[in-house]
């Protein structure tokens, strides 16, 4: 039987269906594999998950069992040493990382909210989530409540 080639992908098939929520069992046909398993499993790195999870990429895995695919988020700062995972993909991974990490700096660099005196909670790594008096949400470069510090 021929394995399934590994790609690497910028977007993909990773939506909730298919997730593994306790990253053993198969969501269709509930087969269970260690987490070792899965990874040697693994046909598709996700670069930029449609079930977005913040310092996160999807690796989806294919079920030897019923061949259907499933899907967990892994961690892009400790990718290298999760699993076995093909050398193109840890270098993708980092590449990815470093890509992710100056862009949410250069976003929060550009951000009114970052001088701004009703900014409650700052932001952390690729999260740039603010918590102000305006609510919770992305970086803001036009504001009606900015206020100076």
């Amino acid at each position: 039987m021929n394995r399934p080639t590994k790609k690497i992908v910028q977007s993909g098939a990773d939506i909730g269906l298919g997730h593994r929520a306790d990253f053993t069992s198969c969501p269709s046909c509930d087969h269970r594999m260690t987490n070792e398993e899965w990874d040697a499993a693994a046909t598709i790195l996700v670069l930029e998950p449609r079930s977005p999870r913040a310092g996160a990429v999807a690796v989806i895995s294919e079920c030897p069992k019923c061949f259907e695919s499933s899907w967990v988020h892994f961690r892009m700062s400790g990718f290298k040493w999760y699993g076995k995972f093909p050398s193109d993909w840890i270098e993708a991974v980092e590449k990815h990382d470093k890509m992710m990490l100056a862009k949410a700096v250069i976003e929060w660099k550009n951000a009114l909210c970052r001088t701004c005196a009703h900014l409650k909670d700052k932001p952390h790594e690729y999260n740039n989530w603010r918590h102000c008096i305006v609510g919770i949400g992305g970086p803001e470069t036009e504001c009606d409540k900015y206020l100076k510090k």
